[in-house]
Parts: C-alpha cells; sequence; structure tokens
C-alpha cells in the first residue's frame, strides 16, 4: 500500500478516466431528458390548438343557438384573424404563435390554425366541428 505525505491511502480518489465516464453518462441521461421534454412540450402545444379550434366551433354554435344568425363579422365573408374572433364570439384565446384565420360567411366558415417552426402544423375547422391536418406532421386529433 502506497502512502502519500499526508498519510492518506494514495488509492482514495478517482481516476481522471472514472470523472469521464461520468460526466459522460450524465450527458447522455440528459441528452435523453432534453429530447423527451421537448416532444412533451410540441404535444402539449398540439393538444392547445385542437383545443382552442374546438372552443372556437363551440362558442359558434351557441352564438348562432342564440341569436338565430351567425355572428356579425362572419355575414360578411371577410377573412378574420383570431381579435376577429375573440371579439365576435367573446373569446379570449391567446395565440402562443399560432395564427388563426377565418374565411367563409354565415354558416358555411374554415378556421385555420397554423403553428410555424420546424414541427409545425395546420389545422382546419369547418362548420361541422370536424377537424383535419392540411400540412406538416399532423398531430392525434
Amino acid at each position: 500500500m502506497r502512502f502519500r505525505p499526508n498519510g492518506k491511502d494514495a488509492s482514495a480518489g478517482f481516476t481522471l478516466i472514472e470523472v469521464i465516464m461520468v460526466v459522460v453518462i450524465l450527458g447522455v441521461v440528459a441528452g435523453f431528458g432534453l429530447l423527451q421534454f421537448s416532444r412533451m412540450i410540441l404535444e402539449t402545444k398540439e393538444q392547445n390548438v385542437v383545443n382552442q379550434l374546438k372552443a372556437i366551433h363551440a362558442a359558434n354554435e351557441v352564438y348562432s343557438e342564440r341569436k338565430s344568425t351567425a355572428p356579425l363579422g362572419y355575414l360578411s365573408g371577410a377573412n378574420m384573424d383570431l381579435d376577429d374572433i375573440n371579439t365576435n364570439l367573446g373569446l379570449s384565446i391567446f395565440a402562443d404563435g399560432v395564427t388563426y384565420d377565418y374565411s367563409g360567411g354565415g354558416n358555411n366558415y374554415t378556421v385555420t390554425a397554423t403553428v410555424p417552426g420546424s414541427g409545425g402544423f395546420e389545422l382546419t375547422l369547418d362548420q361541422t366541428g370536424t377537424i383535419s391536418c392540411t400540412t406538416g406532421p399532423c398531430p392525434t386529433l
């Protein structure tokens, strides 16, 4: 057994190779964790967009049922953005980087939600409440 000048055993520490191996293993584990975290963020955003489209459809149905007509801005057939949709239907949907476009007139309408980016996609809601994926890697609906 070898002793250091301070009287302790020379084999009591970690070698450089052992420390490097621990750092590499922790890096691999952290990499998998970040990948899973980013996947969860994308899935949450996908579900949020689907839920917001469902809310737009439900609010449109309630408005039409109560007033016996389509919302005022919808009758003109003009394209509208999220601010117009929120105003006409009394909603408070937050865009969160998603672009919402309304087109059509009267009871025949479509609302398109476009999510930008590398994992971006586009969902379309029609007047029947059907949500379909038109472009990009489609989320589970």
